[in-house]
């Protein structure tokens, strides 16, 4: 009886430690997994920095912000390359947009592709073109549209409608 006891101890004992012992072959896994899923995300977040990069050579401005404040909201559609990184800020109330980085920036790149601004534009054809670039009412106190072009020539449109 008693080595039967024994005999159930250790059986009971060693298939504890099994099922012990193999929880770290998981944790190992799962902590390789993170550091993986981190490693890629900082790939995604540096190969959109060169994609974007090479993106911005493609449009006609090196730089654009285009700012337009009405009575009680206020848009903002912005594409900026700061010490070789680019960024990207667009607030759109009226069509539901809040984004910042790659999300704004891929939001953003093909309305400015498709906008045509040039320096010798009057300060309201060019702010007209870009709200009907962007689909946003016209009924602005003031609209403020500045264009780095690839040149290095930066302007400023700007349009009042109302007093403020």
């Amino acid at each position: 009886m008693r080595k039967t006891l024994i005999a159930m101890f250790i059986s009971l004992a060693a298939l504890a430690l099994t099922a012990c012992g193999g929880g770290d072959d998981e944790n190992t896994s799962e902590n390789k997994e993170q550091t993986d899923e981190a490693v890629k995300s900082e790939q995604v977040i540096n190969m959109t920095q060169d994609d974007m990069l090479k993106k911005m050579k493609e449009l006609d401005y090196a730089g654009i912000d285009l700012d337009v404040l009405y009575s009680e909201k206020e848009f903002e559609g912005q594409i900026k390359e700061d010490d070789g990184l680019i960024e990207a800020e667009f607030y759109d109330p009226v069509n539901g947009m809040d984004e910042r980085g790659a999300a704004a920036f891929d939001a953003l790149f093909p309305i400015f592709q498709d906008m045509k601004i040039d320096k010798d534009m009057t300060d309201e054809d060019a702010v007209a073109t870009a709200l009907e670039s962007f689909d946003i009412p016209d009924d602005f106190l003031k609209a403020e549209l500045t264009v780095i072009f690839q040149d290095g020539t930066e302007k400023i449109f700007e349009v009042k409608k109302n007093e403020m």
